[in-house]
């Protein structure tokens, strides 16, 4: 098989720079594409950086090169600032980007959604993921894959004090998500990045995995 070039989307988060070491360290692959704000200095030959505000989709179209998309967008409302700022990081962007995929004719297409995503969701935060699915679903993409993670493990480059407490809890209680509830239980950014890869690899034509399926694929 011919070495194929990744392009990366959110590769400054906790699973897109695990998915960036990742593609990296992978001989299946000669080229990753990031699209950022700002450098990352990755510090490998394979990499090309795309510097966009992510307003300009010309450039994004013009750019958008490679065999398969790994989106690893998010934030929090926090963050963000505001629910209307948010959307447009956890819905437009990615919906952008699909756009342009099927227009380049890019069929394979990895998005990182969330635990609970459900476009008719009464929480502003799943039902923006949901919204997120159902509109990449509508573009008729050949491969396409989402994958739910529970709450994320693994150091941040930024605070986010609730989570970290967050994180011990269900650290401490793990023992309790058994059966059904193992969906539900942490997962660490890691596992979610190989599961990512693993999955662009395969055969696999689920469409949607959620923590304990991702811990499997991410194996």
């Amino acid at each position: 098989m011919a070495p194929k070039t990744a392009i990366l989307f959110g590769a400054s988060g906790l699973i897109g720079n695990y998915v960036l070491q990742e593609l990296i360290k992978d001989d299946r692959y000669s080229q990753i594409v990031l699209f950022s704000r700002k450098l990352l200095h990755p510090g490998s030959s394979k990499v090309v950086e795309i510097i966009t505000s992510f307003e300009d989709k010309a450039l994004l179209e013009n750019n958008l090169n490679g065999d398969e998309i790994y989106c690893c967008l998010g934030t929090t409302i926090a963050k963000a600032g505001n629910q209307p700022a948010f959307r447009k990081v956890d819905y437009d962007l990615p919906v952008a980007i699909g756009v342009a995929a099927k227009k380049k004719g890019i069929t394979k297409m990895l998005v990182v959604s969330s635990l609970g995503a459900e476009a008719t969701s009464s929480n502003f935060y799943l039902r923006t993921k949901g919204e997120m699915e159902q509109s990449l679903k509508s573009l008729g993409l050949l491969s396409l894959h989402f994958f739910r993670p529970s709450m994320l493990l693994g150091s941040r480059k930024e605070s986010r004090p609730a989570e970290t407490v967050g994180k011990i809890a269900m650290r401490a209680l793990s023992f309790l998500f058994v059966g059904g509830l193992r969906k539900y239980k942490a997962i660490h950014a890691y596992t979610v990045a190989k599961a990512m890869i693993a999955v662009a690899n395969s055969k696999h034509t689920e469409e949607v995995y959620d923590s304990e399926e991702i811990a499997i694929a991410g194996k």
